[in-house]
């Protein structure tokens, strides 16, 4: 293949997950993380969804996290107040029926640390950290990058997987705009929205209680969410904020006593309620905002976005980092094609920006979807108004609609996942929907 030379910002999930499928595809990168170092001191609980875990066994990773991965086998709906059951769906066994794969479930600093450590040392020697992206520039050939200790990557293609607050997307727009990063409207200074904060903690098992469940509790203007198996516990309190913002709030320890106190009664699971839980690591406790919004502009040239940097969802569903997965899988399936394209016709690196402009328009075309459901499952579990009380209390739990939601809104989506188009895989689990697209022949529609 011609030479073609990525630099990634951003060595957080998404961009360690474009590491390992970049190297499988034989094209060169270099990372550029603006932290010290790799593993987070706090995070939470991922969820890693069906397509996901497809794409994991294409590029024989799921052996390396299977260790630390557990299968939710059964959620349910309570009352925060009384814990009365409103629905038992069981959304995870559907999936598993399915796709062949459920819901499966790690703590994100492992899930980091195990995708690190599992790439190639030739790999792990293009990850740089303490590199803080200042200025990107572009020529018709080549994209420049500047760090504020003065080092400069210079590559083919920019990808900004650097999360919510990504300065690559500032940078992107700004020039663009022909603008000073400063000078753009606040829009894109602050693309997201929050309604809700959450607060999340692991905590220590709870004796009797059900193992490989997720419940959900429901009430006005704040819920919680409860995770419980042999590997991994935790739990999260979403409370709904007084007025919906853009801005970025810092929480202090104080701040985070005082949510903790104030939801205390409210039940997680029958027989326990906030109260009962016990951290297991008090210095692991996080709240923050959540924001949810979606970027309109994916590319410019020879920059290009994924992942938090495009969209951020709700995380009750747990569907962000994979939909930043499919992101790389159908961007980097267009840049090998691209590439071949080229090798074949004996030209150098034409048809950039037509891929690029093709991957923002597929990808694009699946988020209004995306972000309905996102919206929908926060707003069904902590109600802003009394039409959200009564679809989660009555409508849907009488109509079934979680069950109706899993086949026929979820079993699309999934099922219609692209996969990683130049790698065969290993036989697939068996499943009650029949995958759309095989490597060596995807086609995203």
């Amino acid at each position: 293949m011609p030479y073609f030379r990525v630099i990634i910002i951003g060595a957080g999930l998404v961009g360690l997950t474009a590491a390992h499928i970049l190297y499988q595809a034989g094209i060169d990168f270099v990372v550029l993380e603006k932290h010290e170092t790799i593993v987070p001191t706090v995070g939470s609980v991922m969820t890693i969804w069906p397509q996901t875990s497809r794409v994991f066994q294409q590029l024989g990773r799921d052996e390396v996290l299977s260790p630390h991965l557990e299968s939710l086998q059964s959620s349910m709906v309570i009352s925060a107040e009384d814990a009365q059951q409103l629905d038992d769906a069981n959304l995870p066994g559907s999936m598993e029926k399915n796709h062949g794969w459920g819901l499966r479930i790690l703590l994100r600093t492992q899930f980091v640390g195990e995708l690190y450590n599992s790439l190639p040392s030739t790999a792990k020697s293009r990850i740089y950290l303490g590199r803080q992206v200042e200025g990107v520039s572009m020529d018709e050939t080549s994209v420049r990058v500047t760090c504020k200790d003065g080092v400069t990557e210079e590559g083919s293609l920019l990808i900004g997987a650097d999360e919510i607050r990504s300065q690559t997307r500032l940078l992107m727009e700004a020039l663009r705009q022909h603008k000073a990063p400063h000078d753009l409207d606040q829009r894109y200074q602050r693309p997201y929205m929050s309604t809700y904060r959450v607060l999340v903690s692991q905590i220590e098992r709870l004796p009797g209680a059900s193992m490989n469940v997720k419940c959900d509790s429901v009430h006005y203007g704040v819920t919680t969410q409860f995770l419980h198996s042999r590997k991994v516990s935790c739990f999260a309190i979403y409370e709904k904020l007084k007025v919906p913002s853009s801005e970025r709030c810092r929480y202090t320890e104080a701040d985070k006593l005082q949510m903790r106190q104030r939801w205390k009664h409210l039940m997680v699971m029958p027989g326990y309620s906030v109260g009962d839980l016990r951290e297991a690591n008090p210095g692991n406790v996080g709240l923050y905002d959540c924001e949810e919004g979606l970027v309109s502009k994916w590319y410019h040239k020879r920059i290009v976005l994924v992942g938090d940097a495009v969209r951020k969802l709700d995380p009750h569903t747990g569907m962000g980092y994979n939909e930043g997965v499919t992101d790389l899988v159908v961007l980097i399936n267009g840049i090998r094609h691209m590439l071949h394209a080229n090798q074949s016709n004996g030209s150098g690196i034409v048809g950039l920006e037509e891929i690029l402009s093709e991957y923002e328009r597929l990808r694009l075309s699946k988020m209004a979807m995306v972000m309905k459901v996102s919206r929908t499952f926060a707003r069904m579990a902590g109600w802003l108004s009394w039409k959200d009380m009564v679809m989660a209390k009555y409508v849907q739990p009488y109509l079934g609609l979680s069950q109706l939601c899993v086949t026929h809104i979820l079993g699309p989506m999934i099922s219609k996942s692209p996969v990683v188009d130049w790698i065969q895989e290993p036989q697939l689990p068996p499943s009650a929907i029949e995958w759309t697209y095989r490597p060596l022949s995807h086609r995203d529609d």
